[in-house]
Parts: structure tokens; C-alpha cells; sequence
């Protein structure tokens, strides 16, 4: 049997929809409305099916068979506008998608926001922040919205002492915001400083793929800032803060890795704990999961198995009938251009689905562009 055969099912993946016309922290992951209408446009002439996480489970485990023309449509974060933008077209075309979502980006609010016809920067506190529970269930009472989940926390830690930056507000580096104070991460898109001018930025990595976290000393980091100055260049003020670390890596006091106990708690409490208090939150089973930023590690997916999810990113293999995949493959929606964008990223989403379908032709093209 030929693997175009095998019906493999495509999961095209969106963060948020929004028109932002000035740049802000993550609005590259907002792809324009018109954009999205016009993909989802497509699948509705086009007469595609639109599967759940449960159909798409089945369908891999040779349970139950999808129709050829399926897809299943992903948006990481739970981001407000895919109640207030998103939820009313998918409606409106009767097409399903799913909501991956972190625990610590829930806003804890209890109003139902209202729908946004036009997202963009005039009313950007309207829909440019995350959901509510009040707003999840809404979207899960309608039988086409999934909720599924993101992990927990969604950040990156420390991973060694080694001093790669120095914050100045420039550069974004939320995760010294997330880090220092975990309330915060709802509102965060409103925040224009993550710490103070001066901090050190040091090397990191995602949660879920971070071998072992670094706790850097926090008196170590106060002498760096109490030498900061705003008159030097970033160089020569890390010139400077790598002089502090030396002297206190020859003490053994520059900071400390978790132990391995802390590591297993830190895990469990992103993949378990987390995950039963938004299945609490939400009535309901959360049998799958999206790693954050694809971020996982050898470990973290065997934690994924032993606590019983059905389907996890990040795979490589297609979604194909009966190939019982455990890590499933996914692809992006939209593409920023520097030229003809709307009709580009119509070309890309039509691309993306023949690539997830593993068709020779594509997969051709891609072989090419190697040599290109």
C-alpha cells in the first residue's frame, strides 16, 4: 500500500488571529484575519471534514477510518482572540478546531468577553490577552472546539551559569517576568519591561527539554546589577558580570542545578498536576498534549506515556491510518511574506496539506529545495 493511501490526516497549526499594525511582544504569531477566512474559506468549498483529538486517536489506531479530504486545525496558547475571532468563524462554517492550552496563562477573570468583527490595534484590549475558563466552556459547550493541553508554564529556566545577554529592553525575554512572578503571566502581554535594566540574562532552554534547571545565586545577580551602567555597551557590561561569576565560581556559590527530586516534582507538576486541575476546570478528559514550542525531551515524553496520554506532539511521521503513532506531526498555517501575503499564505496552507498528506509530488519539491 502506498503511503498517499494510508489517508494521512493533516493538523495545521495557528497561535492567534489579530491584526496588529505595530509590532508588540508575539504578535508575529497572529496571522491576519482576511488570511485565516480565506484558509478556512477553502476547506469549507472544499468540502473538508474537520476532526477532534478522539476521531483523530481512533483513526490512528485503525478504530475508525477519516474521510480522505480531513484536517484538523490546532491553536497553541489559548490566546483570547480564538474566542473572540476565532470561535465565531469556525462557527459560522460549522468547521471544529482545537485549543491547546497552559495552565498559567488562564486570565482569571468571570465575564465572557464580546466577539471582535475587526481585531486590530484600536480595540487590541478587547481581544490581545488570553481566555477565561467562562469562555473555554462556552467554546466546548458548541461540540466544535476541543481543549486539550499546552503543559503548564509554558517558559524556559536557566540551564548553566553562562551569561549570554543582559536585559535592557530590546530584546524579549518574557520568561524573567514568568519566572520571577507566576501571577503575572496572564497580563504579560501588556507588559512592556520583564525585569529590571541590567539583569543578567543567562543561558536557557524550554521547560520540557531542559535536562537540568540552573538556580543562579541571587547575591551573585545583585552585585552584577549594582555594577550595571547604562554608559557602556552590552559587552562591556557582560565583560564585567563574567569577572563577578568567576569570582564566585572559584567560592562555589554561583548558583546551584536542581536536584533530582526537584526535577521530578517540576515535571510532574507540568504534565499531571496541571493537567488534572484544567480537566477540573473543564468537566472533561485531557487525554492530549502539545509540548511548548515543541520543546520535549527523551524524558518527558516517557512521562507522557506513564501518565496516560493518547497523542503528544512533536512527531515527524505522518497521521496515517493504523500507523499507531504516539507523537504526531504538525504543520504551520501562515508564513509572514514580504510580498503578496494573503495569496502566498493561501499557497502555503494549500501546500501544507499535501505536504501532511505525504504526497509525492510535495514531497518532491521538498527533496529539490535541498539542492536549491
Amino acid at each position: 500500500m502506498s503511503r498517499i493511501k494510508q489517508n494521512n490526516i493533516p493538523v495545521i497549526y495557528y497561535h492567534s488571529v489579530g491584526n496588529h499594525s505595530e509590532e508588540k511582544p508575539w504578535s508575529f504569531l497572529s496571522v491576519k484575519k482576511e488570511i485565516f477566512l480565506s484558509q478556512m474559506n477553502f476547506l469549507k468549498r472544499n468540502n473538508y471534514y474537520t476532526c477532534n483529538w478522539d476521531e483523530l486517536y481512533d483513526h490512528i489506531q485503525g478504530i475508525k477510518k477519516l474521510p480522505e479530504k480531513t484536517v484538523m486545525i490546532h491553536f497553541d496558547d489559548g490566546f483570547l482572540d480564538n474566542w473572540t475571532t476565532v470561535f465565531p468563524i469556525m462557527k459560522n462554517l460549522n468547521l471544529k478546531f482545537s485549543i491547546l492550552v497552559s495552565c498559567d496563562f488562564i486570565d482569571q477573570s468571570k465575564k465572557v468577553r464580546k466577539f471582535i468583527d475587526n481585531p486590530c490595534e484600536e480595540n487590541l484590549d478587547n481581544w490581545w490577552g488570553y481566555l477565561n475558563i467562562e469562555e473555554m466552556k462556552l467554546m466546548e459547550d458548541s461540540k466544535l472546539c476541543d481543549i486539550q493541553f499546552h503543559a503548564k508554564t509554558h517558559t524556559w529556566y536557566e540551564n548553566s551559569p553562562e551569561i549570554i545577554d543582559i536585559y535592557n529592553g530590546k530584546k524579549m525575554y518574557p520568561h524573567l517576568l514568568w519566572n520571577s512572578n507566576e501571577t503575572l503571566k496572564p497580563k504579560w502581554l501588556k507588559y512592556k519591561k520583564y525585569a529590571e535594566h541590567g539583569y543578567p540574562v543567562f543561558s536557557h532552554s524550554k521547560s520540557l527539554e531542559l535536562e537540568k534547571r540552573f538556580i543562579p545565586s541571587q547575591e551573585m545577580v545583585e552585585e552584577m546589577l549594582s555594577s550595571y551602567s547604562k554608559d557602556i555597551s552590552v559587552q562591556q557590561n557582560i565583560s564585567k558580570y563574567k569577572k563577578i561569576l568567576f569570582k564566585y565560581m572559584k567560592k562555589k556559590n554561583e548558583g546551584r542545578f536542581e536536584k533530582h527530586y526537584e526535577k521530578e516534582k517540576r515535571l510532574h507538576e507540568e504534565l499531571h498536576l496541571s493537567r488534572n486541575k484544567l480537566s477540573k476546570l473543564l468537566n472533561k478528559d485531557i487525554n492530549y498534549l502539545v509540548f511548548p514550542g515543541g520543546g520535549n525531551s527523551r524524558e518527558s515524553v516517557a512521562l507522557t506515556k506513564k501518565y496516560g496520554y493518547r497523542l503528544i506532539s512533536k512527531g515527524t511521521s505522518p497521521n496515517g491510518f493504523k500507523s499507531l503513532n504516539f507523537q504526531i506531526s504538525r504543520y504551520a498555517g501562515f508564513h509572514k511574506f514580504k510580498f503578496l501575503n494573503r495569496f502566498m499564505n493561501y499557497l502555503l496552507f494549500i501546500f501544507q496539506l499535501n505536504r501532511a498528506k505525504n504526497t509525492p509530488f510535495i514531497n518532491l519539491i521538498l527533496k529539490l529545495k535541498k539542492y536549491v
